[in-house]
């Protein structure tokens, strides 16, 4: 192939089918391609290569040889001179057109490494499940889950497994692992539980206006009559808890209040 990229006196496609035959050719210059062969290995019509060849012949780079029931046998030999093509050296010849060289260029396909040829194999993914009817929690003593749960009121354990169970079961939820599926259940809950307890009284004038920065009357009212009591308190020196006790308080002139 090096001596026929040297050529300077060949068409593209004859370069091309002379390139062709020397890549199928063996240490002699021996090749048996087909019309069809080198069509498919060029990209070139049958006719292109017909003519290609009886050039390369003329040319004196190419000897065909019509061989019954073989085909043909061709032998690459570039000339490097201008010498006739009857001046090239002889060629040698083989016994067998098999021996000289194959008629098609054999490609394969790399296989796929198999887990035993040193790569290892992805682990099988663990099975997800429905969660069962009569599934049972299991809680380790002293886990984040049981200290949790121990906490909880009588009876919200089995309000929540209750819960747990039906809540996955409409959503028809599958779970590799259903016991840290409840765990993580249990660590949510604070995030549910409603907030117990009263709420701090708040004095009417610490309220904010809902309606806005528009006057309201009625909690006008009601915050001049608490700014009322709270001052008739405060000068009878009553003891009364604020606010839980509403009585109306009125000064009485002996220093008490009723």
């Amino acid at each position: 192939m090096s001596a026929v990229w040297k050529l300077k006196d060949l068409a593209d496609s004859e370069m091309l089918v002379l390139l062709a035959m020397a890549d199928w050719s063996d240490k002699d210059g021996v090749c048996w391609p087909s019309i069809a062969q080198l069509a498919d290995k060029t990209n070139k019509g049958e006719r292109t290569i017909q003519g290609a060849i009886k050039a390369i012949v003329a040319k004196g780079h190419l000897t065909r040889n019509e061989v019954p029931g073989r085909g043909c046998r061709y032998v690459v030999h570039p000339r490097s001179g201008r010498t006739p093509a009857a001046a090239a050296p002889p060629q040698g010849t083989t016994d067998t057109p098999a021996a000289a060289a194959p008629n098609t260029s054999i490609h394969t396909i790399p296989q796929k490494a198999s887990p035993s040829s040193g790569k290892r194999a992805k682990p099988a993914k663990p099975s997800m499940t429905l969660i069962p009817s009569d599934f049972e929690p299991v809680m380790r003593d002293g886990s984040i889950t049981a200290t949790t749960v121990n906490g909880w009121p009588p009876g919200r354990l089995a309000d929540e497994l209750e819960h747990f169970i039906d809540h996955h079961t409409v959503k028809a939820t599958h779970s590799a692992d259903w016991q840290a599926s409840w765990r993580t259940w249990v660590k949510n809950s604070k995030k549910w539980e409603p907030r117990h307890g009263n709420q701090p009284n708040r004095r009417l004038d610490a309220q904010p206006d809902l309606r806005g920065r528009r006057p309201d009357p009625a909690l006008d009212l009601i915050r001049t009559s608490d700014a009322a009591e709270r001052a008739a308190q405060e000068a009878c020196g009553s003891a009364c808890d604020w606010p839980d006790y509403r009585g109306t308080w009125t000064a009485l002139p002996s220093g008490g209040c009723r």
